[in-house]
């Protein structure tokens, strides 16, 4: 329920008092309101839809869940943003280095081959 959260601000099963959102929990009573979860995707609301299932026999199970495009589509762009800030990091430290041995090299064979794999990477997260 913490993930719905840093999504969208606000609880999905928030009513006008806290009774009210027990009950609205316990009742499995939700609604995406326009005011807190308009930049939140459809597919992160499909998502969160498969979850919130009171019957356990019908909600997603680990195996669903993992394989939802949501969460495939989350994965990859944080795995781009990895591999974006340990080239970063390879780059700053490489020319700290660099500086403080006086070179004027800018990058190395290694370096060009990091950088070539995170264009590769952005060139193909944009065709999606």
């Amino acid at each position: 329920m913490s993930f719905v959260r840093k999504l969208s601000g606000a609880s999905p099963f928030l009513g006008d008092e806290q009774q009210e959102t027990y009950e609205n929990i316990t009742s499995v009573s939700y609604q995406f309101d326009e005011e807190y979860f308009s930049s939140t995707s459809d597919l992160a609301k499909d998502f969160i839809k498969k979850l919130f299932v009171k019957n356990t026999r019908k909600r997603g199970t680990v195996q669903s869940c993992l394989q939802h495009p949501w969460i495939k589509q989350s994965l990859k762009i944080v795995s781009l943003c990895n591999r974006l800030s340990r080239s970063a990091q390879l780059r700053k430290s490489r020319s700290l280095d660099l500086l403080s041995n006086g070179s004027k090299n800018t990058l190395d064979e290694e370096d060009e081959e990091e950088f070539s794999c995170v264009e590769e990477d952005t060139d193909h997260n944009s065709d999606n």
